[in-house]
């Protein structure tokens, strides 16, 4: 009988400690997606369009590939890069070549924005 309620005390506290990790898990989920959303804010505020005014939508972005040392050989050398997120640097927006100001597709030609291009 002294053992039944040992037994039922260890099992509560065994799920309350479970029910703990579960909570702490969705907080740092929580927390985490919280901090992107700030991140990306951020990122926004710093990098659009400096004639339309249009935010970027994210980050550059490398995706993981490879490259051959020499594309002739048949025994060349092939070398993996894993891919990385540069928060640097727009995904979606150019650098203008003249005034080194962030433009858009919508209001560059050949690397150059529309003001630029306009007083050319």
């Amino acid at each position: 009988m002294s053992d039944l309620w040992k037994n039922k005390i260890d099992e509560y506290i065994k799920k309350r400690e479970e029910r703990n990790q579960e909570e702490m898990a969705r907080l740092r989920a929580r927390r985490e997606q919280k901090r992107e959303s700030n991140q990306l804010a951020e990122f926004q505020e710093r990098f659009f369009c400096h004639i339309c005014h249009r935010p970027s939508s994210g980050p550059f972005e490398q995706p993981d590939h490879s490259e051959v040392s020499n594309p002739g050989d048949y025994l060349g050398k092939v070398t993996w890069f894993r891919g990385y997120t540069d928060w640097n640097k727009p995904g979606d927006l150019i650098l203008c070549e003249i005034c080194h100001q962030y433009t858009c597709f919508q209001c560059s030609r050949k690397d150059i924005c529309r003001t630029c291009a306009a007083k050319l």
